[in-house]
C-alpha cells in the first residue's frame, strides 16, 4: 500500500513532468463545432462513469466505441446474455446523452490487447481527440488499450494535431491538465448512468461519482468538472513507452 502511494503520488506525476514536458497547467476543454472525438470505452459504463457529462455537453461531436460485450454486474448471466444486457444498456445510456455515433467491436473481455486489427480498421484520420481511461488505473483493460493505442497510433495516419486525453475512472489521476464544466450536464449524466440497470448499487455509484465532479471542482474553475490529462498523440506514445516499455 506504501509503495501503491508512493508510485501513484510521486512517481508518476515525475514521469509525466520530466520525460514527456506535458503541460500541466489546468485549463478548460472547450470543443468548436467542426471539432471531433473518438471516446473509447472498454467496457460498457466507462465512457458515461469517466466522463458521461463531457459526451452530454459535446454529443455532436462524440463518436463512442465501446471494445467488449463485457459489463459490471452480469457475471451470473450466460455470454448471450450478457452481450444483450450490454448493448440494451448502451444504446440507452448513448440515447439518453443524444448520441448517435456509436460502435461495439466485440472484442474479448479477456483479450482487449489483441483487438489491435478490429481497432486498425478504425479510421483515426478524422479526429481531432480521442478519450481514452487513464492506463495507469489499476484495471488490467485499462493499461491494455494504453499499450494497444500506442501501437495503432503508431501505425495510422493521423492528424499531426491530434490530443489523446485520458479520463478517469476507479482513481483520481495524479496530475491533470483539462476540465469540463459539467454543472449543467450533471443531471443527463445521472440519467445516463441508471440505464445500466445491471450495475450493482447504482445510487451508491452515482454519489460517489457526482462526489468526484464536486471535488474537482476546487482545482477547475468552482464549478462541477470532470478532468483529463491531455498529450499531443506523440508524447502520449512516449508516455505508454515510459511506462510500459
Amino acid at each position: 500500500m506504501v509503495l501503491k502511494k508512493l508510485i501513484v503520488n510521486h512517481l508518476l506525476p515525475c514521469i509525466y513532468k520530466a520525460f514527456l514536458s506535458v503541460n500541466v497547467e489546468n485549463k478548460p476543454l472547450f470543443m468548436i463545432k467542426t471539432d471531433k472525438a473518438l471516446v473509447i470505452a472498454p467496457h460498457a459504463g466507462d465512457e458515461t462513469l469517466g466522463m458521461g457529462g463531457t459526451i452530454s455537453k459535446y454529443f455532436k461531436n462524440i463518436k463512442v466505441i465501446r471494445l467488449t460485450d463485457k459489463i459490471t454486474g452480469t457475471d451470473s448471466v450466460s455470454t448471450k446474455e450478457t452481450k444483450k444486457i450490454c448493448e440494451n444498456e448502451f444504446t440507452e445510456a448513448m440515447k439518453v446523452a443524444q448520441v448517435v455515433n456509436t460502435e461495439c467491436l466485440h472484442a474479448k473481455n479477456d483479450e482487449i490487447i489483441y483487438a489491435y486489427n478490429k481497432l486498425l480498421k478504425t479510421d483515426l484520420s478524422e479526429f481531432d481527440y480521442i478519450f481514452i481511461p487513464t492506463p495507469t488505473d489499476n484495471i488490467t483493460n485499462y493499461k491494455s488499450l494504453g499499450v494497444l493505442m500506442k501501437r495503432v497510433l503508431s501505425e495510422q495516419t493521423v492528424k499531426d494535431t491530434l490530443k489523446v486525453f485520458l479520463y478517469e475512472l476507479w482513481s483520481p489521476m495524479p496530475v491533470i491538465n483539462n476540465f469540463v464544466d459539467i454543472s449543467e450536464h450533471i443531471e443527463t449524466k445521472n440519467q445516463m448512468i441508471k440505464a445500466y440497470k445491471s450495475i450493482p448499487e447504482i445510487e451508491n455509484v452515482i454519489n460517489s461519482v457526482n462526489a468526484l465532479s464536486q471535488y474537482r471542482r476546487y482545482l477547475s474553475n468552482n464549478k462541477p468538472s470532470e478532468v483529463f490529462l491531455s498529450f499531443e498523440y506523440k508524447d502520449f506514445i512516449k508516455f505508454i513507452t515510459t511506462i510500459y516499455g
